[in-house]
């Protein structure tokens, strides 16, 4: 989003970066959420 702002170019390998820590993070909410319904999720 930075180099977006900045009008900077957005390389292939930084685009694919970003991609995998969006994903890892909606991994995380959803994990948070499915475990604040239901505290033996994990179990």
């Amino acid at each position: 989003m930075l180099l977006r702002l900045q009008n900077k170019e957005i390389t292939q390998n930084t685009a694919n970066a970003v991609k995998e820590i969006t994903t890892f993070i909606g991994m995380l909410n959803d994990y948070y959420f499915k475990e604040k319904e239901d505290p033996k999720f994990w179990d």
